[in-house]
């Protein structure tokens, strides 16, 4: 999968598709339709609070989980019609009960400091998410997921290295279920299965989500963040598909109030915001 279709299901790219070349001075074109691109690839939106977390095992939100889309990748993709496309995976095989899932890794995966994604990023992620002391508020969606040992794991009356996910190597992992879904690889689109990177959390602990610290995988890295005010994500080079990246950058403000999201975004100050919806009158009774 390239990037061009990843940001098609993403918030980031929906605008980009349709004002491409309502704004286009000749600078470049679109890699799939040909359209001529402005020079100025970037993207600013309105957000209506700040997010509780950024960290994809603590994430709870959809504006948060916007956010990590571009800058975590899982192991597989929506496209724009809602198909599954590749990710850091480029396939699986499911055994004959349909229980046991075995994932190829590309090699070609990179964090942003440089190191490769493997296996372990995403087997430490799960189990992480699905602990005890991570205590994590979307734990319930590695339940749900049906892995192997996940209701014990969370409850802590099994270590995590009970639940049902091993790195066989760098480029394969095996995931195991207790009841057949066929629609489990859909559920590796969301945020909460992204990896993360092991050492860096290690690192930094809780600061680990500050621009500066976080190490991410996504077509993006955070490269500002002030609370309540602003989130900003640059182009991240060390992204496998970094040659598809069309926007350079991407900034969510936080704006409480929608009439001064839509008045900024009349001056030009937003892509996209909110519609203020409008007054409904009270309802008059009429006396016979």
């Amino acid at each position: 999968m390239t990037l061009r279709t990843k940001l098609l299901a993403t918030t980031s790219a929906v605008l980009i598709a349709t004002t491409g070349a309502l704004y286009a001075d000749g600078h470049a074109t679109h890699p799939v339709t040909g359209e001529k691109l402005a020079s100025d690839q970037s993207f600013t939106y309105r957000d209506l609070d700040e997010s509780p977390s950024i960290d994809p095992g603590l994430a709870e939100d959809q504006a948060g989980g916007d956010i990590l889309r571009d800058l975590f990748e899982g192991l597989y993709n929506q496209d724009a019609a809602g198909n599954l496309a590749p990710g850091v995976a480029l396939n699986h095989t499911v055994s004959d009960d349909n229980l046991t899932y075995t994932f190829t890794l590309r090699d070609n995966a990179m964090w942003s400091n440089g190191d490769p994604v493997t296996a372990g990023d995403f087997e430490y992620a799960w189990k992480r998410a699905a602990s005890p002391e991570l205590a994590s508020p979307y734990s319930w969606f590695i339940e749900i997921m049906a892995l192997e040992n996940a209701s014990e794991v969370i409850s802590g009356d099994f270590d995590t290295s009970e639940l049902g996910v091993t790195a066989i190597d760098d480029t394969t992992l095996e995931v195991r279920l207790t009841q057949p879904l066929p629609y489990f690889p859909l559920m590796l689109t969301h945020f909460t299965t992204f990896p993360v990177p092991q050492g860096t959390i290690e690192e930094h602990g809780t600061d680990w989500t500050k621009p500066g610290n976080m190490v991410s995988n996504g077509a993006y890295i955070l490269t500002e963040h002030v609370p309540q005010e602003r989130l900003v994500r640059e182009r991240n080079e060390m992204y496998w598909d970094n040659e598809n990246t069309i926007l350079e950058k991407v900034t969510s403000l936080v704006i409480n109030d929608e009439n001064v999201a839509l008045t900024r975004y009349l001056a030009g100050e937003l892509d996209r915001t909110h519609v203020p919806a409008l007054p409904v009158p009270s309802p008059v009774r009429r006396i016979p």
